[in-house]
């Protein structure tokens, strides 16, 4: 599809709509405001449930980590500003679930250059509502910052003591889907690439199809067994 893009002139992006979620697009504006400082952290853990026995997602193989979990680790890439060069990751089935695929993983990236690191914990499967929860980690030299739906809390080395919390409004539906068309009038208006272009988002699509590998594999994939059209 990105090469038939190219060929043919036309701009391509991807829904990678999450890039837009308010919680997510404040995250990013303080981190581009330099708050963190040198990021070297980039965290996420997500607590939900989509074991729901009638949903089309059911049977769907590897939904977790290609469908749904490609969303975090794009976002990872865009608050890092940056593309892991191998991954390792673990998947866990839980007894009499309904999916046919594992709704719990852990992706730890590895970047060759040592000095940053990423991990994306999502299990999808947490049975008491009460135990559901979501939050981003970010961590640089200068400060970190962090992030739920809900809330974006700044701390600072220099104020080692206190905290900012600001409250988010709006929410990923629909709020995200806005931001991602305004992105794409916006990159035809200027005549530039999207920021989720075709050719970005391989850069996402080579993580989760290399974090498949590893959990069937059990090892280290390196990104680059993969081509950049994601094949």
């Amino acid at each position: 599809m990105q090469q038939a893009a190219v060929t043919a002139s036309v701009p391509l992006m991807i829904n990678q709509q999450a890039r837009w979620a308010p919680a997510h697009a404040a995250i990013k504006h303080l981190v581009d405001l330099g708050v963190c400082g040198q990021l070297f952290s980039v965290v996420h853990m997500r607590r939900s449930w989509q074991d729901q026995p009638d949903k089309w997602w059911r049977d769907l193989v590897h939904f977790n980590l290609i469908d749904h979990g490609v969303h975090f680790v794009d976002l990872i890439r865009h608050f890092g500003q940056r593309t892991p060069d191998a991954v390792s990751t673990t998947t866990a089935m839980m007894d009499g679930q309904n999916a046919v695929s594992p709704l719990s993983h852990s992706v730890a990236m590895h970047f060759d250059s040592g000095d940053f690191t990423a991990v994306d914990s999502f299990n999808n499967i947490v049975q008491s509502p009460a135990a559901r929860s979501e939050a981003w980690y970010i961590d640089g030299a200068e400060g970190s910052v962090i992030g739920t739906p809900e809330w974006v809390e700044v701390t600072r080395r220099d104020e080692p003591e206190a905290s900012v919390r600001f409250p988010v409004e709006g929410r990923w539906f629909p709020d995200a889907f806005g931001g991602s068309m305004g992105e794409m009038m916006a990159a035809m208006a200027e005549d530039r690439e999207p920021l989720t272009s075709g050719r970005d988002n391989l850069d996402s699509i080579r993580i989760v199809m290399a974090s498949v590998r590893s959990s069937e594999e059990g090892r280290t994939v390196r990104l680059d067994e993969f081509r950049e059209d994601g094949t």
